[in-house]
């Protein structure tokens, strides 16, 4: 009696913790979920950061005076552009990303898109609709309510963006490889120029004004140089510069989304059921020859794209494009002044396109050599030719944009996930662990 007591007692405790993590594991999912509805893409979560650099860029460039008022209003700005950009509208379009490709992330069993798993196909796919089409109208309730000075430019934005999406959907359901790699470049200075509208809302007026000058007035400043005599740049050669500055970064862009879909094209041609998305297969031509069959020892083969690079490589064209981007805008801020500097772009260039070409053993001393190269240029300008913040400001983007291709190309993590990254830093990474066993 007493022993049949103890196995009656012993399935009980059994039946009790298999409940209770059946419990766990549900509301995980459902947490999940509602994250998920209300910031899908909180993997990449630092492609909002190119919001505040816009915004951080138009207040130093205009020479924005800064008081407590001044701080109070474009505090507001800031807060409002990224709740209606970022939080609202992009996550939108993410969302209706997700529901047209829903076939392919279930074949591929990706666990971060929407969630079937627990709501079931259609009910997801309702419940995410009635949410995307909620936020975009929250969006634009938002700016007629708190908008402001921004309001025009900001709704400009909304609607380019609008547009790209629609665009981008229509390019991926006709299957036009060029057409998507474009589109989705179009994004990264989308978010540049949003930055600058909250910091500068007259920008949309002034740069239409100068676009429709004739060219000829337009480009004066390339024969003139700039024109103080403390080499500080008028509106018209700061917004000159800034179109470098965009054009720059759709093409951070283009090698920023390059290299993560090639990474995954590999992962499931040589790992998963094969490659569903055309663009993939595009990308996974270019390199099959030279990556071929990873081995179990070798995996990191498989995620790197660390052996020799052809220029060609979309990833490496669209590296030099925009390094090429600012270093133009270098030699304009420059030109008329002391074209001797304009050899360290050559040198940058030069030893950028060596990067491309190498594999990693040989990466990290010509990071190096192009990094020195930035900063030994910026400095020797700010010393010897009366620099104003342009110098500083491209010297710093070539910095972002060199490092950022390295640790893509080389170090590629398929599992990076911005957010953790920020928890590990601020908790400790024993501590995360800890937490994450449970």
């Amino acid at each position: 009696m007493k022993k049949s007591e103890t196995v009656f007692k012993r399935e009980d405790r059994e039946t009790e913790g298999n409940s209770s993590e059946h419990v766990e594991r549900c509301h995980s999912s459902w947490f999940k979920a509602v994250v998920y509805f209300v910031y899908p893409k909180i993997k990449d979560l630092q492609k909002s950061s190119l919001i505040l650099f816009g915004f951080v860029t138009g207040v130093l460039l205009f020479d924005i005076k800064i008081d407590m008022v001044i701080i109070n209003e474009y505090g507001q700005r800031l807060f409002w552009t990224f709740i209606i950009m970022d939080v609202l509208l992009y996550q939108a379009r993410y969302q209706w990303n997700d529901i047209r490709g829903l076939r392919e992330d279930i074949a591929l069993g990706k666990s971060d898109r929407l969630p079937v798993y627990i709501l079931g196909k259609r009910p997801a796919v309702i419940v995410s609709l009635i949410i995307l089409f909620a936020k975009i109208c929250i969006a634009f309730f938002v700016l007629m309510r708190f908008g402001g000075k921004i309001k025009i430019p900001l709704f400009i934005c909304m609607i380019l963006l609008i547009l790209i999406s629609v665009l981008y959907e229509a390019v991926r359901t006709g299957r036009y490889n060029e057409g998507i790699f474009f589109i989705v470049c179009l994004g990264y200075p989308l978010r540049i120029l949003t930055g600058l509208c909250a910091a500068w809302p007259e920008i949309c007026h002034s740069s239409l004004k100068i676009l429709t000058q004739p060219f000829t007035h337009a480009w004066t400043g390339l024969l003139q140089g700039c024109n103080s005599t403390v080499y500080k740049c008028d509106m018209q050669t700061s917004q000159l510069l800034i179109i470098f500055l965009l054009i720059a970064f759709f093409f951070y862009g283009g090698f920023c989304v390059t290299i993560p879909w090639t990474c995954e094209a590999l992962q499931q041609q040589y790992k998963e059921k094969g490659i569903l998305k055309l663009h993939y297969s595009f990308l996974f031509e270019k390199v099959k020859d030279r990556i071929g069959q990873p081995k179990a020892q070798g995996e990191d083969d498989f995620y790197h794209l660390r052996r020799k690079g052809k220029l060609f490589d979309p990833w490496n064209t669209y590296y030099m494009f925009a390094m090429l981007s600012m270093s133009a805008g270098f030699i304009y801020l420059i030109c008329g002044r002391n074209l001797w500097y304009a050899l360290f772009e050559i040198l940058l260039i030069f030893f950028s396109a060596l990067l491309c070409l190498a594999p990693k053993k040989r990466s990290l001393c010509l990071m190096l050599t192009s990094l020195s190269l930035c900063i030994v240029k910026t400095i020797a300008c700010l010393l010897f030719c009366s620099g104003n913040i342009w110098i500083i400001y491209i010297g710093i983007f070539q910095v972002f944009f060199l490092v950022s291709y390295v640790a893509l190309r080389y170090y590629f993590d398929p599992n990076f996930h911005m957010l953790k990254l920020l928890l590990k830093i601020i908790i400790g990474k024993d501590t995360y662990d800890y937490l994450k066993e449970d």
